[in-house]
Order: structure tokens, then sequence, then C-alpha cells
């Protein structure tokens, strides 16, 4: 996915406070790893530089995605889109 998609793909969903992203790997501010995955993937000079982060955001727009579907992984969605712009 281009940069553009990724952003384009979390604009209008609620995110999760917290998500279990794989084994050994839970991200506790959900809103701030997306920004700033985003921001790596928008600044890196070359695709193999922001392939691991495109692939993070990615496994959680699944992870997301299967939470509608009730997947315990995902704690009760709590932050609207528009608060991903407010994070310092």
């Amino acid at each position: 996915m281009t940069y553009e998609e990724l952003e384009g793909a979390f604009h209008g969903i609620t995110v999760p406070d917290e998500a279990q992203l794989d084994d050994g790997v839970r991200i506790t501010n959900v809103p701030k790893f997306i920004k700033s995955h985003l921001q790596v993937i928008k600044g890196a000079q070359n695709a193999r530089m922001s392939t691991v982060f495109e692939d993070r955001l990615i496994k959680l727009l699944e992870i997301i995605a299967e939470s509608e579907k009730e997947d315990p992984r995902v704690k009760e969605p709590a932050v609207q889109p528009d608060s991903l712009t407010e994070i310092n």
C-alpha cells in the first residue's frame, strides 16, 4: 500500500487505545503508533526502509477489522480518527 492508501485506511475509523500486534508485541498507544509509522513511511528515502512499518500498519488494520467481529486481542475502541492529528 502507498502512504496515501494507508493514511486513508485509518481515516474515518475508530481505533482502539491498545492492541496486541503479535506475540510479544503490544501497542499501548495505537494513535501514536499510527502517526509515527506514517511519518516514517512518508519520510523514507526508498521502499525498503518503510516496508516493516507498512507491514505493521497493515497488520493493525487487519486486527481492527477482526475486532469488529469481537476479537479479544483489541480493547474496546476509544479513539476517534480526528484525534490522530492532535498527537504530539
